[in-house]
């Protein structure tokens, strides 16, 4: 096939971006749903996240990378991809608060900060992550995951 032939399919570079990294996203909230639905505690539900995030990650390394470095450019050119990003910051948020709600987490951690933050991390391993590193992406989630709960887990009662 000839380059050109795509544009048969996709009227810009941009719509072919939205393509490829809307694979990602729905692979990516199909498995966070599924999480969701094991009903574990909201620190484990976040340990599973982490790990999620950064599985499908590495599956799909490129389309995260080409999402976050043209995340302005795509968010325009297709207004699925904000309500998909929207979806899993709701995701996120919403088992942040459940923990607030039943004493796992702190009351006056603001689940928005917290998810901007936890994805901040996240989004950027594929940058420096090497598959012939020191630390696999399952190690590297887990550790992420301690990091950040330490800071928001309740402390103990004495």
């Amino acid at each position: 096939m000839q380059s050109g032939s795509l544009y048969y399919y996709f009227e810009s570079k941009e719509d072919m971006a939205v393509d490829v990294v809307s694979v990602y996203l729905t692979d990516l909230i199909g498995q966070y749903e599924r999480a969701l639905a094991t009903q574990q505690s909201a620190v484990d539900l976040l340990r599973e996240l982490f790990r999620l995030s950064l599985e499908i990650t590495e599956r799909h390394h490129d389309e995260v990378v080409i999402l976050y470095q043209d995340w302005q450019i795509l968010s325009a050119t297709d207004e699925s991809l904000p309500m998909q990003m929207d979806r899993v910051e709701t995701i996120w948020c919403d088992v942040i608060e459940k923990g607030i709600e039943l004493g796992e987490l702190r009351a006056e951690v603001e689940p928005r900060i917290a998810y901007r933050t936890i994805m901040g991390g996240i989004s950027w391993v594929p940058r420096w992550y090497r598959h012939d590193g020191e630390f696999s992406l399952r190690e590297i989630g887990a550790m992420q995951a301690e990091v950040i709960l330490c800071g928001l887990r309740q402390p103990p009662r004495l």
